[in-house]
């Protein structure tokens, strides 16, 4: 049976176009920008300490840029925020200890944010099927084999069934994946790093290196 590997999760390509023109996310309250990055905490940590504004779930939410900015617009429409958030406070009662804080709360509870995340989820998977189904058709691509020479071109499926039969490593069902070409990048830079795809342990020479992956896919 073929090795395979941790499923890796790629942004859609057409998100990158369309949605994140920008590698800056502004803050939904003020002016401030926010590098990108995986997790968005820096602009998390802002909204918190800044502006008391909590978001439920964060991980759960599709596309944070539109999600960010779709709540921007939102904010600026109403008088008043708690409006459209769910309004915590803190040490209320008459025995706590410590300052009396206002929070705000986003959260999928709240009908208005459910119904937005709904709809970059439905986005976020409509582009990936789309994308699916165009590498499915797509004749252009050419690649070299992760493992030795040989150069497939045509449909992607040649390539990962090769190195499947003839390298004892799967990615999975050709059927299933997406993204393809950007998790053969991804592949490819650990192996130019001569990192293992299984343990990412790093190596001085490639032939002890495949020697390494062989032992580790016949365990698998």
């Amino acid at each position: 049976m073929a090795a395979s590997i941790e499923p890796l999760f790629l942004p859609s390509r057409n998100q990158d176009k369309k949605d994140t023109n920008t590698s800056e996310v502004v803050c939904v309250f003020c002016d401030i920008s926010f590098l990108v990055d995986k997790s968005f905490q820096g602009l998390l940590s802002h909204l918190l300490t800044e502006h008391k504004l909590v978001v439920s779930n964060f991980t759960g939410v599709a596309d944070p840029p539109r999600y960010f900015a779709y709540w921007k617009k939102r904010f600026r429409e109403v008088s008043d925020i708690a409006d459209v958030c769910v309004t915590m406070k803190t040490n209320s009662g008459d025995d706590d200890v410590g300052p009396r804080e206002t929070f705000l709360l986003l959260s999928e509870k709240l009908p208005e944010d459910d119904a937005i995340r709904w709809k970059l989820r439905k986005s976020k998977l409509d582009d990936v099927l789309a994308s699916q189904e165009l590498e499915r058709t797509d004749t252009s691509f050419r690649r070299t084999c992760l493992f030795c020479k040989q150069v497939f071109t045509g449909n992607r499926a040649t390539l990962l069934n090769h190195m499947a039969r003839d390298h004892n490593f799967s990615v999975g069902r050709p059927d299933n994946l997406v993204y393809v070409e950007e998790l053969l990048d991804i592949l490819q830079d650990k192996l130019s790093n001569m990192q293992c795809l299984y343990c990412e342990k790093t190596f001085k020479d490639w032939q002890i290196l495949k020697e390494h992956m062989r032992k580790n896919s016949t365990r698998r």
